[in-house]
């Protein structure tokens, strides 16, 4: 791991307070294994860029992606997984009520990233028929895979847990994350249909000159 990258991972791994046991379910706040039982505080995760990570992904055309390609723009960015039937649809819907609280210039500066924590089965065809699901704008919106050790690493950069549970779904964190226009954290909301109005004047803020 590059020495740089280690605040990322300290810090976010210190971000948790102890939560009562919960049923296993693809929208449980359950972390990796050896994080149980821990829920993420709604707070910025780590110091510093995300775009000091050098992870290549893939995305739904099957084409060469990194997040550092969107430098200049604020990132709205969530995990989940295509194949997920009740958490990720929902954070799917809190994005796009996101994006319909921006105006046009607004849009046109901002770009949306869902980040697969299954890539094994998720792969870019599925992503592409994930995101068309949706009927979002494929210039702004982009699903990525990428291997399994960069999707955990940045997954706990971002301050996302999550878990294979049994039937091949996962236990994940319900969390959109704001990234500024050099990578910075700087807003993240956690929970399901939560109001974006905080996460939109956080970017609305980004976008200042």
């Amino acid at each position: 791991m590059k020495r740089h990258l280690i605040p990322f991972i300290a810090l976010a791994m210190s971000l948790h307070a102890a939560e009562s046991e919960k049923k296993n379910s693809c929208c449980d706040e359950k972390a990796a294994p050896g994080a149980e039982g821990h829920k993420l505080e709604a707070a910025a995760a780590a110091k510093g860029s995300i775009y000091d990570f050098e992870h290549e992904w893939t995305d739904q055309s099957a084409k060469p992606f990194r997040l550092s390609s969107l430098r200049g723009k604020p990132i709205v960015l969530a995990m989940g997984y295509a194949s997920c039937q009740f958490a990720c649809p929902r954070i799917m819907a809190d994005l796009m009520a996101i994006e319909r609280g921006l105006s046009d210039a607004e849009k046109t500066s901002t770009h949306f990233v869902f980040i697969t924590i299954d890539p094994e089965k998720d792969t870019p065809e599925a992503l592409a028929a994930f995101l068309e699901t949706y009927k979002v704008d494929s210039l702004r919106w982009h699903a990525v895979r990428g291997s399994a050790d960069d999707t955990r690493e940045i997954s706990v950069a971002l301050g996302v847990k999550f878990k294979a549970i049994e039937g091949g779904d996962f236990a994940h964190s319900n969390v959109i994350t704001l990234l500024d226009s050099d990578g910075t954290i700087i807003h993240r909301q956690q929970g399901l249909g939560e109001k974006p109005e905080d996460l939109i004047k956080a970017l609305r803020g980004a976008l200042k000159p």
